[in-house]
C-alpha cells in the first residue's frame, strides 16, 4: 500500500511540474486535486459544483480558497464553467477542457505500467 501511495505521490510531482514548470504555483497539488475531481465527475456523467469540491475537501480547504483555485484553473484553460439553475438560484458547474483530458490522457500509459509493476511485486512477495 505504501509503494501505492509513493507512486501517486511521485506522479504527482511529475504532472505538477509538466503542468506548471519548476516554479509550482503556491497552490499547485490542490489545483491539481480539484481538476482530477471534475474530470472523474466528467467520466462518471455526474454534475459537480465548487461547493461539492468543498464537502469532498471535508474542512481541509475551505470555499474561498478553492473559488480563487476553480477562478485560476479557469483562467489557465483547466476548467470551464456553466450557470444551470438550480433550486437555489445559479449554481456553478465546472467542466474540464480538452486540455485538461488531453494532460491526463497523456500519462496514463505509464502510470498504469508503473502500477501493475507495483502490484506484481507484491504478489511475488506474497
Amino acid at each position: 500500500m505504501a509503494a501505492l501511495h509513493l507512486l501517486a505521490l511521485r506522479r504527482q510531482f511529475s504532472a505538477l511540474r509538466e503542468i506548471f514548470g519548476e516554479d509550482p504555483p503556491h497552490r499547485a497539488r490542490e489545483a491539481f486535486w480539484v481538476t482530477l475531481e471534475v474530470i472523474q465527475a466528467e467520466f462518471r456523467g455526474e454534475r459537480i459544483a465548487l461547493r461539492d469540491l468543498v464537502t469532498l475537501a471535508e474542512g481541509l480547504l475551505s470555499g474561498p480558497t478553492l473559488s480563487r483555485i476553480v477562478s485560476d484553473l479557469e483562467r489557465d484553460g483547466f476548467l470551464t464553467t456553466e450557470l444551470a439553475a438550480s433550486e437555489r438560484g445559479r449554481l456553478k458547474l465546472l467542466r474540464p477542457t480538452p486540455r485538461a483530458m488531453e494532460l491526463l490522457s497523456s500519462r496514463a500509459d505509464d502510470a498504469f505500467s508503473e502500477f501493475a509493476q507495483i502490484v506484481h511485486a507484491a504478489e511475488v512477495k506474497t
